[in-house]
């Protein structure tokens, strides 16, 4: 059986309602679908294409208005680097913001960093932007100043830093799998899901 091709969030929002029909009542791939609807998606034979998978994992993590926010610093932080790259990549962030910065591409911003060259001025304190600060902070918040791309770099990774991110594939079949777990129905979390995709 062929696979039904989805690339535009409006086109799953059509499907809801049949989805809802036709899967219902299966509480392992409702519960399934809790940890990762998009992989629930293509389990029971969609194909999405990457632009929709991408833009779906905002929508179901942030909502609407925050998702157009981050698609919009993607597209900002693309223009003033010249190209795009993986943002959840941290090498190549590494490899893409450094330069711009003065750091080498190899250098790692962690909260334990104390100092570090900043537009090849030395020993320039980050003790208060980046020791001190918690992990759900951008390592970069002491690089404000240094490029225009820094303090949407900054944005994005806040909004990321700060948001559980969907379940991996590993759990998401144990969760398909296991008769141990708490059942609960599709239809019970029809509302939610319909909702949100009316709001593009």
């Amino acid at each position: 059986m062929a696979k039904k091709k989805l690339t535009q969030l409006k086109q799953l929002q059509k499907e809801v309602p049949d989805l809802i029909k036709k899967y219902g009542d299966d509480t392992a791939l409702a519960r399934a679908a809790m940890i990762n609807p998009i992989l629930a998606l293509e389990n029971i034979g969609y194909e999405l294409s990457d632009e929709l998978k991408h833009e779906l994992d905002y929508h179901i993590r942030f909502g609407s208005e925050k998702k157009k926010r981050l698609l919009k610093l993607e597209k900002d932080i693309f223009k003033d680097v010249g190209k795009s790259f993986d943002l959840q990549d941290e090498k190549q962030i590494r490899k893409n913001i450094h330069p711009l910065i003065s750091l080498k591409e190899n250098a790692v911003l962690t909260k334990s960093t104390a100092k570090i060259s900043l537009s090849g001025k030395k020993g320039v304190s980050l003790v208060k932007s980046i020791s001190s600060q918690k992990t759900t902070i951008s390592p970069y918040a002491g690089f404000r100043k240094s490029h225009k791309v820094i303090p949407k770099l900054i944005e994005y990774q806040d909004f990321e830093l700060n948001a559980p991110k969907l379940g991996s594939k590993k759990l998401f079949n144990q969760a398909l799998k296991d008769k141990k777990i708490g059942g609960i129905k599709i239809n019970a979390v029809r509302f939610r899901l319909s909702e949100r995709l009316k709001e593009k």
